[in-house]
């Protein structure tokens, strides 16, 4: 998260702006301390974990979903979720994200602070923008919903078991 916490402080005008950083862990500590050498202590929140209910509250609340740095190869619940709240969202560029994104995502460069600095001025100030990659999120949160999912996976299974005709 100190990718997003230094492209926050590169943004020009952060009054505009609210850093949220849920969660715990060992670098909660390094991260607080940025956090203050960079003089954000008055636009950075660190809530620690909060439970689903709490997290929707942030979803509910937020303009803009960041999801600063991930395994490559990897897909994310929490992106999904972000994505289901209808919040555009900001992804590193060139893995799974993306692809689970697919269109509901600006990407930025990966490890690079001032291209994501500058996506998220882009969504902060393109309104259209904004709205679009919410829509196109949340139709592809739809896509990846249990349900969704189940069916074509019963589908799948069903014609592998059907017998061949003559």
């Amino acid at each position: 998260f100190d990718l997003v916490i230094k492209a926050f402080f590169l943004l020009d005008n952060k009054n505009r702006y609210q850093l949220i950083i849920g969660g715990d862990g060992p670098e909660k500590i390094h991260l607080q301390q940025l956090t203050a050498d960079l003089c954000l202590d008055n636009f950075v929140l660190f809530t620690g974990w909060v439970n689903k209910q709490k997290m929707a509250d942030f979803f509910n609340q937020a303009k803009i979903f960041v999801f600063p740095k991930w395994w490559q190869e990897y897909g994310s619940v929490i992106l999904t979720e972000a994505m289901a709240h209808g919040l555009p969202c900001i992804v590193p560029d060139g893995g799974a994200l993306v692809w689970l994104a697919k269109g509901g995502a600006l990407a930025f460069h990966k490890d690079n602070p001032e291209d994501l600095a500058r996506q998220i001025e882009r969504l902060a100030n393109d309104r259209k923008l904004s709205i679009n990659l919410g829509v196109q999120g949340l139709a592809r949160a739809k896509e990846l919903s249990s349900g969704k999912l189940s069916q074509r996976l019963e589908m799948i299974l069903l014609s592998a078991v059907k017998s061949p005709k003559a």
